[in-house]
């Protein structure tokens, strides 16, 4: 894209003082039509204009957020302790998704959309069962649990609205599909780590937002990595706030692990594969379908951390090809 501009700008003789291109934020170039005067700003800066003091907090207010925000649905829970005992009742299963209408219709919803059914229409949680295999089901069932859980806002780590839920969504699709490719880890497992590896955002976002020029500064002057940035300023990453989370609500502790080293999984001590995997479906995301959050991932020593898997960087075109192109269509 950037070549196809400058091309076209140099065929019209308009001469280029400076370009920015890439990045991993969503930015909007403006003209002042009056003056001639031209620049570049991630669009939450519009967002925070009236956010003249920066407020940080303290590791005390970090420990009460965590303390109080709202747990995942317990049909989420459920859902999760099956997947990691791989013990399914599906009739019990089935029975108690159908007691709450509204994750029933959000479920149908998201199997009707383009990454799941196509164009075969699904108007009940059995057809969904039959049509689409009952593991694939229970993803769907953890997705649309998760959507109110995820701020539906354009502030703090989102760039547009609902951005954190659809970098989730995703993350889990992209996870699943290297669980499969690699054998390295279960599917429905995959995906659920990918859905959940962000979920210390969600106590983190509030301090986000005023703070959102001080995050800018540090990753794209300084060049550091997102969970450098938020040591730096917050004292803490949404990494290691996740994992507390997962602990706090009695996650599966192959998921906790996963969820709090899925920035660095090479520390990660009980399914190093599995973390491994969360961070390369983190990374395709954030690199190849900017736009959604804020996320910097670092890439040091990738060339490791793909062997972990039995990959190497000769199939990352491959690797490419597995984001959900159609996810967000419906």
């Amino acid at each position: 894209t950037a070549e196809t501009v400058m091309n076209y700008l140099a065929d019209e003789e308009i001469q280029l003082e400076k370009s920015e291109t890439g990045g991993f934020f969503t930015c909007c170039m403006s003209l002042d039509m009056q003056t001639g005067q031209c620049w570049i700003e991630p669009t939450a800066v519009n967002n925070i204009a009236n956010c003249k003091e920066i407020k940080l907090p303290s590791s005390k207010e970090i420990d009460k957020a965590i303390e109080s925000v709202r747990p995942i649905p317990q049909i989420a829970l459920k859902i999760l302790r099956l997947i990691d005992k791989e013990d399914f009742d599906i009739k019990a299963l089935t029975a108690e998704i159908r007691k709450d209408q509204v994750i029933s219709a959000r479920t149908l919803k998201l199997c009707n959309s383009a990454a799941f059914a196509g164009t075969h229409k699904i108007e009940t949680l059995d057809h969904a069962l039959v049509y689409l295999g009952l593991k694939v089901l229970l993803n769907l069932v953890i997705s649309t649990t998760m959507e109110d859980f995820f701020r539906p806002s354009e502030l703090g780590y989102s760039l547009c609205k609902g951005g954190l839920y659809y970098h989730a969504i995703g993350t889990a699709i992209i996870a699943e599909k290297l669980a499969a490719m690699t054998g390295k880890a279960n599917q429905e497992l995959a995906y659920t780590a990918g859905l959940l590896h962000d979920i210390g955002k969600v106590v983190l976002d509030q301090y986000i937002t005023s703070a959102y020029p001080l995050f800018y500064r540090s990753m794209i002057e300084n060049e550091q990595n997102f969970s450098e940035s938020e040591k730096a300023i917050l004292g803490i990453d949404h990494s290691e706030v996740g994992g507390k989370l997962a602990e706090k609500w009695s996650f599966p502790i192959t998921l906790s692990d996963s969820i709090r080293y899925h920035h660095i999984p090479e520390k990660a001590t009980l399914n190093p594969e599995l973390a491994h995997i969360v961070y390369l479906a983190d990374l395709l995301m954030s690199r190849f379908h900017a736009g959604f959050e804020i996320e910097r991932l670092s890439t040091e020593n990738l060339t490791m951390k793909l062997d972990t898997i039995g990959l190497t960087t000769e199939r990352l075109p491959d690797l490419v090809d597995l984001i959900p192109v159609g996810i967000f269509e419906s």
